[in-house]
């Protein structure tokens, strides 16, 4: 007894499809037909992990200079705005001050300590930052 196979179907729609019909035979669906023939294989350069990764360095450092040149823009800009505020309300009093104060030559004595004493802690400032920093410094990577 010899068994029956069913009418081949198409496998989306369930029509029947001749039985005669192949893929392959130029009569079937040309899509079919496209995908068995072998695609060129692309291959990777040795070194696309290496270059990926620089890639995606780049791309960091670039986002990071553009967020670090908005926040400069923003305090500069807020800075300006307080500055000249604080001129607007108080700009004449201070003017007059100043004036009194650099008049008579005596009171031009505080300046030279005044000025050292501002370079001394500048440069203690940057001295303790560069020894007691938390942060790591990375050399700077060439683009």
């Amino acid at each position: 007894m010899k068994m029956q196979t069913p009418p081949p179907t198409h496998p989306l729609d369930g029509r029947k499809v001749p039985a005669d019909s192949s893929p392959l035979d130029g009569r079937g669906a040309p899509a079919l037909r496209q995908a068995l023939i072998p695609m060129e294989t692309k291959r990777l350069p040795s070194n696309f992990a290496y270059t990926t990764m620089q890639r995606i360095r780049r791309e960091q450092r670039e986002a990071e200079r553009r967020q670090r040149i908005v926040a400069i823009a923003c305090i500069v800009g807020v800075s300006l705005l307080g500055l000249s505020i604080f001129g607007y309300f108080f700009g004449k009093s201070l003017l007059r001050s100043l004036i009194a104060a650099f008049s008579l030559p005596g009171n031009l004595s505080l300046v030279p300590p005044t000025l050292f004493c501002l370079v001394f802690f500048a440069l203690l400032n940057h001295w303790l930052l560069r020894r007691y920093s938390t942060t790591q410094r990375t050399p700077k990577e060439a683009p």
